[in-house]
């Protein structure tokens, strides 16, 4: 996908986590993106694809709001709201919450794409 507009990359990656594409997932962020996971922080698209497969492997559904996006030339910071669900193996229904800090940067194609993910940053 093509962000050409960085208020709607949130709406870009729900889109594509919904439907389980992490190769749309990946696609959203430059080559050597940062994705904080937990404690962690990892780099690059092998790294940032295998977090994304294991948190769409169960199928979740998400929300996401913008809370807001400031642009300054080719950077963007996003933090915006997000809501995911499921249902576990015994089907209870999961929820989990959050606000995301984002830094997307614009590339020459003009398309925007995560520098850095930190879903639970603006926590």
């Amino acid at each position: 996908m093509r962000v050409q507009d960085p208020d709607k990359m949130s709406k870009a990656f729900v889109d594509a986590f919904n439907l389980g594409d992490v190769n749309e997932l990946v696609s959203l962020y430059e080559p050597g993106a940062n994705y904080v996971d937990g404690e962690r922080t990892v780099a690059g698209s092998a790294a940032i694809r295998e977090v994304l497969t294991q948190l769409t492997a169960v199928r979740p559904k998400m929300e996401m709001t913008n809370e807001y996006c400031v642009v300054c030339a080719d950077t963007a910071l996003v933090r915006a709201r997000w809501k995911m669900h499921w249902r576990d193996s015994t089907k209870q229904l999961l929820v989990k919450t959050g606000h995301s800090s984002e830094v997307l940067r614009r590339g020459s194609d003009g398309v925007w794409r995560y520098i850095i993910d930190h879903p639970t940053g603006g926590d």
